[in-house]
C-alpha cells in the first residue's frame, strides 16, 4: 500500500504516465505460479461459456493433451497440410474496464500464410502472422492492454481467437484470462485477478 501511494505521488508530481504499448510479448521459460488464472482448456472444447465456429473440420480448435503450458492440455488448431483455407473461431463474450489486460500463452509452428488473429469487439488487437517467430515452438505470454481498446465498459464484448489462412502454423493456446493491469497503480495495490466471465 505504501509503495502504491509513493508511486502515485511520483506520477502526480512528475506528470508521468505508466501507459504502455497495446501488446506486450514475454517469453515463458518456466512456469510462474500465480502469474495467470483463467481458462486452461482442461475440461473440453469449447470450454463452458465459450463459443466455437468451424469451417474446416480437420483444422478446427480441439484439445491437445500432454502439451499444455498450464496443466496437461491446451487448445490446438492444426495446420491443414493440403493447404485448404481455415477460418476457425474460438471465443467468449465479456465486459471489461480500462484497468484490465487480456493475457494468454501462445506457441506456434512456422507459418506460411496465416496464423492466429485476436479480436476484441471485432477490432484486431494481435496477429501472429507478423510475429510468429516469437512463438515458434516456444510458449510466450501475450498481454493486450484492454484500456487501449474501443469497447471499455460495454456489455457482451466479443473476444475471439481466430485461426485463419492456408498453410497457417499450428497454433497452441493456453491460460486465457482477463486480469487487472499490474501497471495500473490501483490495480497493483489491490492485486488479484478478476473473473473471466461476468
Amino acid at each position: 500500500m505504501k509503495t502504491s501511494l509513493l508511486i502515485t505521488a511520483f506520477l502526480l508530481i512528475t506528470g508521468s504516465s505508466l501507459a504502455g504499448p497495446l501488446v506486450t510479448v514475454t517469453p515463458l521459460d518456466a512456469k510462474s505460479p500465480g502469474l495467470l488464472a483463467g481458462e486452461s482448456f482442461e475440461a473440453g472444447m469449447p470450454p463452458s461459456g465459450w463459443y466455437q465456429t468451424t469451417s474446416n473440420q480437420g483444422s478446427t480448435w480441439r484439445i491437445w493433451s500432454n502439451f499444455g503450458y498450464d496443466g496437461s492440455q491446451c487448445a490446438h488448431a492444426p495446420m491443414d497440410i493440403m493447404g485448404e483455407p481455415v477460418d476457425e473461431k474460438l471465443g467468449f463474450h465479456t465486459t471489461y474496464s480500462a484497468d484490465e489486460i487480456l493475457t494468454f500463452a501462445l506457441m506456434t509452428t512456422p507459418a506460411v500464410n496465416g496464423g492466429l488473429r485476436v479480436t476484441v469487439g471485432g477490432d484486431v488487437v494481435f496477429d501472429s502472422s507478423t510475429d510468429w517467430t516469437l512463438f515458434e515452438l516456444v510458449w510466450g505470454l501475450v498481454e493486450i492492454d484492454l484500456g487501449q481498446t474501443n469497447h471499455i465498459g460495454e456489455t457482451d464484448v466479443d473476444i475471439c481467437f481466430h485461426y485463419y489462412g492456408s498453410y497457417a502454423a499450428d497454433v497452441f493456446l493456453d491460460l486465457v484470462a482477463i486480469e487487472e493491469n499490474p501497471v495500473d497503480v490501483d490495480a497493483a495495490a489491490w492485486g488479484g485477478i478478476k473473473s473471466l466471465f461476468r
